[in-house]
């Protein structure tokens, strides 16, 4: 009869006498904010920007000079070998650009098979002294897990490399150093050199 329209009206109407005033039930304050914008702008003012730069720099400098140290790496008491197999299975298929299958999920892949470690990998503290004299000795690539790489860089005039976070020496599965990394075969050979060098 009334159509949808009048039923709505007719609610609305009962609802609105229902509504009753019970007045104030606690304090009221104003509300008093600063302008987010207007707090980072003065919060920017305050910067000293020459001192900012100055530190950041330095900072950076002294990252650069000596990284982070990578944790868990301590000095081999005992001489030991053990080997690294890389070889990994693919979790999917592999594709390429034009859309045929290269390889198959489930395929073993070893790196070594298509390419080869040409040069040794030596792991040493640098901050050890007799890590050092060692590691020059050596035909191999020097990568300081602790130590200033580009002040033995400039004293030797060879290149010295770090393990930026451990990513190398995690992966190899070694916590003791010196460290010498070779390849054998499709494997990685690592021999660990404890007592006195």
């Amino acid at each position: 009869m009334f159509g949808w329209f009048g039923i709505w009206i007719i609610l609305g109407i009962a609802v609105k006498a229902q509504a009753k005033d019970f007045g104030t039930q606690g304090h009221v304050f104003t509300i008093i904010e600063e302008d987010f914008l207007e707090v980072i702008n003065s919060r920017l003012q305050k910067i000293d920007w020459d001192e900012f730069n100055k530190n950041t720099q330095n900072k950076t400098k002294e990252y650069v000079e000596r990284p982070t140290a990578v944790a868990g790496i301590t000095r081999a008491k005992e001489s030991k070998e053990f080997f690294y197999d890389p070889t990994y299975v693919l979790t999917q298929d592999i594709i390429d650009h034009n859309n045929q299958l290269l390889h198959k999920k489930g395929t073993k892949v070893n790196p070594l098979e298509f390419t080869h470690l040409t040069e040794a990998l030596l792991f040493i503290d640098g901050n050890d002294e007799s890590q050092v004299k060692f590691a020059l000795k050596q035909q191999a690539k020097i990568i300081l897990v602790k130590g200033s790489p580009l002040k033995l860089q400039r004293k030797e005039k060879i290149w010295i490399y770090f393990d930026q976070g451990g990513v190398l020496t995690s992966k190899l599965g070694i916590t003791q150093v010196p460290a010498l990394v070779t390849q054998e075969g499709l494997k990685l050979k690592i021999k660990i050199f404890g007592g006195d060098l």
